[in-house]
């Protein structure tokens, strides 16, 4: 407590007095007699003298020293300043008050009496249905009277089946009774379960506070928080997203996550003492680091303000974006501009108009609703919330956050087909790479894989057959063979942007796996498996016969030369310098109706086997097979 008293009142002394250059145990006579104050000693540790460097503050001044070089500053202080009166006890008393309050400035506050109160802003409770089935809540201060209406509120979002709820947070002191902040977080976390504890300095765990009854509300929750969300209201962000029930979007909170309690001075002035840290359900300490979003937006205090001030005349629903009206793409937010009303003003411009005023706009609230859009789809097909809650960042990147006004995304928009169950989307675009690197449940595009080249051969089989009238089976197979290959549907993936979608663990990405022929070609295929099992045959069927029309009407105008063994030499040749092998398995029958069974094997790797009344007719059977697998690829 003496080291952090010194440390604190000789801040304030350096801050105040400006003597971090001018003060010095012992000065030497010529010092004395020239009158020029001698040069600060100290510097930034690896600067070197005469570095361009900013010098040292005299909080880092400060802070490099021990408890014997505060002590020995504070002697000298007060032994040879100056003006000796200026540094007496009671002058060192409020230094380190001062000092604290400064380096404490959420653990510790002085207020005067009429500050005693600590005014919320917004107070009043306010909800609204911003559209179908999203609603919008802002709680305001955590008394019974708003609590009131919160149940009032959830009850008829239940009549009109409500599956999603934005919470407001932001500018939410939250800084009321404890308990009643319990009693809000209960209407939406799981009976049984811890909403934070609260930890006095000694570690002793003061009061848990758990749920004692079940969520009036189980849609999905966007908690909206910025770095005005302090108190409480940090301790029911934190809540819900560690129990799986709401996303954080907006910046970091306060980091004033604590129990505060009032002193009354002599002469009435009010000393604000954090005495207990919040703990949030996961044991991490929310005092002083607050919740971190789970989607950072930016938005200005200015803009904030004038959104909550224009809510309470025309509702929130003004501030999202809807049909008509330009939209916000996930770069915008970022970027915090937005390219599209940027155009459309230039064209009104253009045309000799003045702009139309665009509504205000809310970028964290957007932000939100576009979230929101992909996960309303993914818990549309009876997904649990908490099986996507730590993913959903990840997989709204396949959507780019932003969608037309008919709720199709960008890449359903390039397919040509809008999924109705968005899971089958997701899984045909997460590379297993992702599951293993982040340890997570196996989910990725494997099994559609295997599910989609089954469906492509037999339609590009069905159309050769009654397209091509070719009678020899091996034209056919090379036919297919060539539409089918890994490097064909590396370029169909390529055309439709596909790469940019699929979700992969860093270091696949690190080694340039969205470029890689295997991971698109893989992807390709999964994404003909999901819309199999999502559209049925015919819609799969369409979407390969669109992808592959030019390579169609290619083949129909150029005659197909038949030499399978020749095509293999090429094709490995050109990747190894090995040549394959072709063997003999077994030959059966009479000497007169022989039948063979080779296979080629290459660098180890049994490419294809095939049978023919000759040798040579099976090992061409072998190189068509084998041409057909390309098991290369994959094995390599």
């Amino acid at each position: 407590m003496i080291f952090r008293f010194l440390q604190a009142t000789f801040a304030i002394c350096l801050a105040g007095g400006n003597l971090a250059a001018q003060s010095t145990p012992q000065r030497s006579p010529a010092q004395s007699s020239s009158g020029t104050p001698p040069q600060a000693a100290a510097k930034l540790p690896g600067v070197p003298a005469g570095s361009p460097s900013a010098p040292p503050t005299a909080e880092e001044l400060v802070n490099s020293l021990g408890p014997a070089d505060l002590q020995a500053a504070i002697t000298v202080l007060k032994n040879n300043f100056a003006d000796p009166d200026a540094i007496t006890d009671t002058e060192l008393n409020r230094a380190m008050v001062e000092g604290l309050l400064v380096r404490l400035p959420r653990g510790a506050m002085l207020l005067a009496a009429k500050e005693n109160t600590p005014v919320a802003a917004p107070n009043a409770f306010y909800s609204e249905l911003i559209a179908g089935q999203v609603a919008y809540v802002r709680p305001g201060s955590l008394n019974s009277g708003n609590l009131q209406a919160l149940d009032k509120s959830l009850s008829g979002f239940a009549a009109k089946k409500v599956n999603a709820l934005i919470l407001d947070l932001r500018a939410s002191e939250a800084t009321g009774d404890l308990a009643q902040a319990a009693e809000f977080a209960k209407r939406f976390c799981p009976r049984g379960k811890t909403i934070f504890n609260l930890r006095k300095p000694a570690g002793r765990q003061d009061r848990v506070f758990n749920s004692d009854r079940d969520p009036a509300f189980r849609g999905v929750i966007m908690v909206l928080a910025d770095g005005d969300t302090a108190g409480t209201a940090e301790a029911i962000a934190a809540a819900l997203r560690f129990h799986n029930k709401a996303l954080v979007i907006g910046q970091p909170t306060a980091g004033r996550a604590a129990d505060y309690s009032d002193f009354p001075l002599p002469n009435g002035k009010i000393l604000r003492v954090a005495v207990a840290e919040m703990i949030a359900p996961d044991g991490r300490s929310l005092f002083p680091e607050g919740v971190k979003p789970d989607l950072p937006v930016e938005m200005s205090t200015v803009d904030k303000r004038q959104v909550f001030q224009l809510s309470s005349e025309k509702g929130m629903a003004q501030f999202v974006y809807e049909a008509g009206r330009p939209h916000m793409n996930e770069a915008a937010l970022l970027a915090g501009t937005n390219p599209e009303v940027e155009a459309a003003e230039a064209a009104q411009q253009r045309r000799g108009r003045a702009p139309e005023k665009q509504p205000p706009h809310d970028p964290v609230l957007q932000a939100q609703c576009l979230f929101y859009g992909f996960v309303s789809r993914i818990l549309a097909n009876g997904s649990s919330f908490s099986q996507w809650a730590s993913r959903c960042t990840e997989l709204t990147r396949i959507f780019n956050l932003a969608q037309n006004d008919s709720g199709v995304t960008p890449l359903e928009e390039r397919i040509g087909y809008k999924f109705r169950n968005s899971l089958l989307l997701a899984e045909a675009l997460t590379h297993p790479s992702l599951s293993h690197e982040a340890q997570r449940h196996h989910f990725d595009y494997q099994r559609l894989e295997f599910l989609g080249d089954a469906v492509l051969q037999l339609v590009i089989t069905e159309y050769l057959f009654r397209n091509f009238r070719i009678e020899a089976e091996g034209q056919l197979t090379k036919l297919r063979s060539r539409l089918v290959s890994r490097e064909a549907l590396k370029m169909r993936a390529a055309t439709l942007d596909l790469g940019r979608y699929i979700l992969m663990g860093r270091g696949e990405e690190a080694s340039g796996g969205r470029e890689r022929t295997s991971t698109l070609a893989d992807a390709f295929e999964a994404l003909i498996g999901a819309l199999y099992l999502d559209g049925g045959f015919n819609v799969a069927r369409e979407f390969i016969l669109t992808q592959t029309s030019a390579d169609l009407e290619e083949l129909a105008e150029k005659p197909v030369d038949i030499n399978p063994k020749g095509d293999l030499q090429e094709l490995l040749q050109s990747i190894s310098p090995h040549s394959p092998i072709y063997e003999l398995i077994s030959q059966s029958g009479p000497e007169h109706e022989k039948t063979f069974a080779s296979q080629v094997v290459w660098e180890g790797i049994v490419l294809g086997q095939g049978t023919g009344r000759s040798k040579k007719q099976a090992e061409t059977a072998a190189a068509l097979e084998a041409l057909q697998l390309r098991r290369w690829e994959k094995e390599s």
